[in-house]
């Protein structure tokens, strides 16, 4: 099987000079958006480095599974993207990517899901994130 998923999001401020919350900003980094980096890693930072989130969102993930035996399937995957706060911050040399491999177990409550995932963006030296998750990923 191979899948492709694409996430875009864009907040605008609801009036002129004002700013969004940092609970309905976007983020990304992590097994729901790009695998390979830490939980909200990717994008602005506020000055003490603490992820701030951003007003545009942009991700996608490429992904391809076969079955093994029985219940065990592997994956290999692909997964790029950025946070910024402009449209025109958005720029190829910023995107964050990563990649990795994984097994996937279907189980009598569902699927169990485990992922080895590595950031191929220089700018991050986080190593291999491990995650484990249960459920389809697309």
């Amino acid at each position: 099987t191979f899948s492709f998923r694409t996430h875009l999001g864009w907040i605008a401020p609801q009036s002129s000079g004002s700013s969004v919350p940092l609970n309905e900003r976007h983020f990304a980094g992590g097994l729901p958006t790009i695998r390979g980096f830490p939980e909200d890693a990717v994008g602005p930072r506020d000055n003490y480095g603490a992820p701030r989130g951003g007003l545009l969102l942009a991700t996608g993930a490429m992904e391809t599974r076969i079955e093994l035996i029985w219940r065990l399937g592997a994956t290999v995957f692909l997964d790029a993207g950025d946070v910024v706060d402009h449209a025109d911050a958005l720029a190829w040399r910023s995107t964050s990517i990563g990649a990795g491999t994984g097994l996937l177990v279907d189980s009598p409550v569902g699927r169990v899901r485990a992922y080895l995932a590595f950031p191929l963006t220089a700018r991050f030296r986080d190593g291999v994130q491990v995650n484990v998750a249960t459920g389809a990923t697309f």
